[in-house]
């Protein structure tokens, strides 16, 4: 199945709300009334860009300009096949993810927002999905928040960046595909990698 990535511009009063971006992408990658497990196929997940201008958006379908917000603008499609049918084992990456870092002590999902535990579950989760991390950078932690029906919605995400080993290949192209961690959609759990080298 195709992988897109797609990049749109976008003003910030729309990514200062996770759920207004939420549905903005919705709207543009769902048909209308299309069922929960439709919305689950699409496998939508994306990452806010350059201080809030920009959307890395990933799809397995193409998403429909004509739906798009009109303050946004699709300026790049690409698609993902290429890079995900070369991953190998031992090959190095440059990778970068938004995460939504927790723990669930007593079975109640908190965040971390401790910079040295963030880096630590990086450093578990990369080793579950098949990534053996060679440096951790992390660029961002910060508060995110929206309205959804009158409540508030808060999400800590974490951006991180540097080079890792692959493992794994196949765990490494399930993580890029079906995103990685929890708040997905809400613009957590986009993995992106380069092959380096």
């Amino acid at each position: 199945m195709t992988t897109y990535l797609t990049k749109i511009t976008t003003p910030t009063n729309l990514t200062r709300d996770i759920h207004r971006t939420h549905q903005t992408l919705t709207t543009t990658a769902c048909p209308p009334k299309i069922t929960t497990p439709g919305r689950a196929a699409t496998r939508l997940l994306h990452r806010v860009e350059r201080d809030g201008h920009e959307l890395l958006v990933q799809s397995a379908i193409q998403l429909d300009a004509a739906r798009l917000n009109p303050a946004c603008t699709i300026v790049g499609v690409k698609t993902l096949d290429s890079v995900l049918n070369h991953l190998t084992d031992n090959t190095t990456v440059r990778y970068k993810i938004t995460a939504n870092p927790t723990h669930a002590p007593n079975r109640n999902r908190k965040p971390i927002t401790d910079p040295y535990r963030i880096h630590d579950w990086w450093h578990r989760v990369a080793t579950r999905i098949g990534l053996r991390l060679e440096g951790a950078e992390l660029v961002e932690a910060k508060k995110t928040v929206g309205r959804k029906r009158g409540a508030r919605i808060v999400v800590h995400a974490a951006t991180l960046e540097g080079f890792a080993t692959i493992s794994d290949a196949g765990l490494v192209r399930g993580a890029i595909e079906s995103g990685v961690g929890h708040a997905r959609a809400y613009g957590c759990g986009l993995l992106s990698v380069v092959p380096v080298g």
